[in-house]
This record gives C-alpha cells, structure tokens and sequence, in this order.
C-alpha cells in the first residue's frame, strides 16, 4: 500500500510515552448532542528526562485506517489523527492494547453557560516500548508515528520512575494544541 508520506528511518526498539487526549463535548440535553474522539501523541522517553516536552511530542497513528485517510484526495484534514473511542475494538491490536493499559491522569471541565454546553477533556497516559517509525506527510512535512508490530508495555514505568510520574500528575497540559492540525488541501474547481 502507498501512502502520501515518506518513511524517514526505522528503530530499534526504544521507550516511549503515549499521551490519549479523550475530549467529549456536549451542546444541550434537549438536542441530545454529544462527541467523543480520542488524539493520540507520542514522545520517546529520552527527550523527557527534563521534563514532559510538548515540543517533541508527534502524532500517533495507530491504525492502518487513519493513514489510509491520508491517501484520500478529498479527506477534510479537519479531523486527520482523530481516533473516534467507538473503534476501539480487539481487532485493532495496537489500539486495543494502548485503550486497555492507560492511566488517566487528569481531566478538565469547561462549562459554557451561555450556549448550555460543556467540554471535558481527559487526558490519559500509557508507556511502552516499541519500534516506532517517523513519516512526513502533506505540503508542510508534518511529521507523524506509527508503531511497527505490537508495543509492549513498559510496566516498570510506575515503580523505576517516580520522579516523573509526579511530575507528570502535576504538569499542566492547557497550552497543548492536541488535535492535529495539516495544511488544507485545495480542491480543484469543476
């Protein structure tokens, strides 16, 4: 299968740290509105050793359905990377796994009165070892990961890493632009 991106270089197998940003939105009771999508970021663990380092974080694609939206001429990149919490389903092994060994971590509730509606954002966190791979995709090269073969999961994290997981509870995540943003693709006038 050919994707719209160029694959930069493979790994060895290195630890990562996967960040799910699960945001729900609700507009209403009457109009009975209400959305669930997953964004799902990675950052090696290396980069991290100072900290949690937005900066270094990249999507993470984590199913072959998600690229195949890439190749698609008229996908409106509006929601490219979202992963809707409805798919999560044994058959996709990697998304299953990483749905079924995360730990939330914090969570956030903005309520709009003006409009009745509410936003809650819930941020989970799972970390693994695996063999990733870096992929540039679109006008801007916007780099994006995916995972090669089925991660494991690194579950000595909580107990060698102390200091960073109370750094991590901690850390404020407000200023992150979790959803995944790719330069509009023009469409051609008929």
């Amino acid at each position: 299968m050919s994707h719209a991106f160029t694959v930069l270089f493979g790994q060895a197998e290195h630890k990562y740290l996967i960040f799910t940003f699960d945001h729900r939105y609700k507009i209403e009771k009457q109009r009975g509105f209400f959305g669930s999508a997953d964004h799902i970021w990675i950052v090696p663990f290396d980069s991290c050793k100072t900290g949690i380092c937005e900066e270094k974080m990249n999507p993470l694609f984590v199913t072959e359905e998600l690229l195949d939206d890439l190749d698609d001429p008229m996908y409106s990149d509006s929601g490219v990377g979202n992963f809707f919490v409805d798919k999560y389903v044994k058959q996709d092994t990697v998304a299953w796994l990483l749905y079924k060994n995360r730990k939330k971590i914090q969570e956030r509730t903005i309520e709009y009165a003006h409009i009745k509606s509410k936003d809650v954002l819930t941020i989970y966190f799972v970390p693994i070892i695996a063999k990733c791979q870096t992929h540039q995709f679109g006008y801007y090269k916007n780099t994006i990961i995916t995972i090669d073969g089925t991660p494991s999961i690194w579950s000595d994290f909580w107990k060698e890493e102390k200091d960073f997981v109370n750094s991590l509870l901690c850390h404020d995540f407000s200023d992150f632009d979790y959803i995944v943003s790719l330069a509009k693709r023009e469409l051609m006038s008929q």
